[in-house]
């Protein structure tokens, strides 16, 4: 099987660094390369958490009057049946990858493929135990906020739960179910059913918990207005009242 992952942080130079290397290819070249496509992972990883910080210091300026308050304080909305059925799918399509990334994190085999199976690191076990702590932490905010139980929560905490988990979700299910269906160039490589299956619900399971926190907002949003406007209502309502007596 040839060296076709990104980076095998425990292989010396020139042997599994993750870089297809051509005969007759110097060693310490194929370890520069794995060397600059360490420093590009990580330039990305300190852009993306910079690109974080930035839009939620945007976020709460700009909508930071919308998450506070507690779960008590908010109002039995007309849509909230439908969004609470909506909360329990999410929830319940979430335990499909959320069970498969147990069962990876545990040293399960079932559902992976050969050549992805045999080559289990440190890292493989890690990253499954980080994709069920982001299913778990989804499915809690979602309920959270569809059913209120505790009453004494902030609301900011289920919310930042449904926020990241969902985006995580999303963004790495449909990631990995694209890099999915561009196939792999061995057989042993190509994901299996059960995987494709896993990424594929654990994608949309987050972009339904995103819609679901798209229409939380506009409530939201729209609460202030429809209480003004029922209030204009009553005044007008009080004053046709005088006037006619």
């Amino acid at each position: 099987m040839t060296a076709k992952r990104l980076i095998d942080t425990g292989a010396p130079p020139g042997e599994r660094t993750g870089i297809d290397a051509p005969p007759g290819e110097p060693p310490y070249r194929v370890g520069r390369a794995r060397s600059v496509l360490r420093v590009v992972a990580i330039v990305s990883c300190l852009q993306g958490l910079a690109l974080g910080a930035l839009f939620a210091l945007y976020a709460r300026e700009r909508w930071g009057h919308r998450w506070r308050g507690r779960l008590r304080d908010l109002p039995e909305t007309p849509t909230a049946p439908a969004l609470r059925a909506t909360a329990v799918a999410a929830a319940s399509a979430a335990l499909v990858p959320g069970v498969s990334h147990l069962l990876w994190a545990t040293g399960s085999t079932a559902g992976l493929e050969a050549g992805r199976a045999a080559d289990r690191t440190s890292d493989f076990y890690v990253l499954e135990a980080v994709g069920l702590l982001f299913v778990v932490v989804t499915a809690a905010g979602v309920l959270l906020l569809a059913f209120r139980r505790s009453g004494r929560l902030s609301l900011l905490l289920p919310l930042v739960l449904a926020w990241c988990g969902s985006a995580q979700m999303a963004c790495w299910g449909g990631w990995l179910s694209l890099a999915g269906l561009m196939g792999a160039g061995e057989a042993a490589d190509r994901p299996t059913a059960a995987t494709m299956v896993t990424y594929a619900v654990q994608m949309l399971a987050g972009a339904l918990v995103v819609t679901l926190g798209a229409y939380f907002f506009a409530e939201r949003a729209a609460a202030p207005a429809l209480s003004a406007r029922g209030a204009l209502d009553e005044s007008r309502g009080a004053l046709d009242e005088s006037r006619g007596s």
